[in-house]
Protein backbone atom coordinates (compact mmCIF):
# COMPACT_ATOMS: atom_id res chain seq x y z
CA UNK A 1 0.00 0.00 0.00
CA UNK A 2 0.89 3.52 -0.85
CA UNK A 3 0.89 6.62 1.92
CA UNK A 4 -2.46 8.83 1.39
CA UNK A 5 -4.79 6.49 1.83
CA UNK A 6 -8.15 8.43 1.94
CA UNK A 7 -6.75 12.27 1.03
CA UNK A 8 -9.45 14.57 1.20
CA UNK A 9 -11.85 12.44 2.45
CA UNK A 10 -14.72 14.64 3.27
CA UNK A 11 -17.35 12.14 4.15
CA UNK A 12 -18.20 8.63 3.45
CA UNK A 13 -16.24 5.54 4.62
CA UNK A 14 -12.97 3.12 3.14
CA UNK A 15 -12.96 -0.25 4.37
CA UNK A 16 -10.13 -1.98 3.89
CA UNK A 17 -9.83 -5.88 4.79
CA UNK A 18 -7.05 -6.42 7.71
CA UNK A 19 -4.96 -3.94 9.34
CA UNK A 20 -3.73 -0.38 8.36
CA UNK A 21 -0.92 1.10 9.33
CA UNK A 22 -1.83 4.49 10.23
CA UNK A 23 1.79 5.90 8.95
CA UNK A 24 -0.27 5.30 5.80
CA UNK A 25 -3.15 7.36 6.14
CA UNK A 26 -3.52 10.51 3.92
CA UNK A 27 -4.13 13.57 5.27
CA UNK A 28 -7.20 14.41 7.11
CA UNK A 29 -8.12 10.53 6.97
CA UNK A 30 -8.29 8.88 10.19
CA UNK A 31 -8.63 5.15 11.17
CA UNK A 32 -12.31 4.79 13.10
CA UNK A 33 -13.96 1.74 15.48
CA UNK A 34 -15.00 -1.23 13.34
CA UNK A 35 -17.93 -3.51 14.89
CA UNK A 36 -20.83 -5.45 14.55
CA UNK A 37 -22.76 -2.55 13.05
CA UNK A 38 -20.04 -1.88 10.38
CA UNK A 39 -19.79 -5.52 9.48
CA UNK A 40 -23.62 -5.69 8.95
CA UNK A 41 -22.91 -2.51 6.82
CA UNK A 42 -20.84 -3.60 4.44
CA UNK A 43 -22.39 -7.25 4.27
CA UNK A 44 -24.33 -6.68 1.21
CA UNK A 45 -21.49 -5.31 -0.78
CA UNK A 46 -19.29 -8.70 0.87
CA UNK A 47 -21.94 -10.59 -0.46
CA UNK A 48 -22.52 -9.04 -4.10
CA UNK A 49 -18.59 -9.22 -4.61
CA UNK A 50 -17.88 -12.96 -3.45
CA UNK A 51 -20.66 -14.32 -5.69
CA UNK A 52 -18.85 -12.42 -8.71
CA UNK A 53 -15.75 -13.59 -7.44
CA UNK A 54 -16.84 -16.85 -6.44
CA UNK A 55 -15.85 -16.59 -3.08
CA UNK A 56 -16.70 -18.04 0.43
CA UNK A 57 -18.70 -14.92 1.94
CA UNK A 58 -18.60 -16.17 5.15
CA UNK A 59 -14.21 -16.08 4.89
CA UNK A 60 -14.82 -12.58 3.66
CA UNK A 61 -17.03 -11.69 6.90
CA UNK A 62 -15.19 -13.29 9.23
CA UNK A 63 -12.53 -11.51 8.45
CA UNK A 64 -10.87 -8.01 10.66
CA UNK A 65 -11.61 -5.13 8.57
CA UNK A 66 -10.01 -1.29 9.28
CA UNK A 67 -12.90 1.71 9.13
CA UNK A 68 -11.30 4.91 7.79
CA UNK A 69 -13.15 7.70 7.66
CA UNK A 70 -12.72 11.87 8.03
CA UNK A 71 -10.00 12.69 11.40
CA UNK A 72 -13.07 15.20 12.14
CA UNK A 73 -16.28 16.94 10.74
CA UNK A 74 -14.09 19.48 9.00
CA UNK A 75 -10.74 18.13 8.40
CA UNK A 76 -9.49 20.91 6.40
CA UNK A 77 -11.23 24.03 7.86
CA UNK A 78 -8.25 25.43 8.45
CA UNK A 79 -6.14 25.10 4.26
CA UNK A 80 -8.57 27.44 2.79
CA UNK A 81 -9.72 30.07 4.92
CA UNK A 82 -8.80 31.86 8.10
CA UNK A 83 -10.96 31.13 10.78
CA UNK A 84 -10.88 33.88 13.61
Amino acid sequence: MERGIGTGIHGGEIYIRGEVDERLLGVGAAIQPFGEEERERIGACLREAAGYLHIDVQKLMSEEFTRIGPASNRPFAGKYSWEY
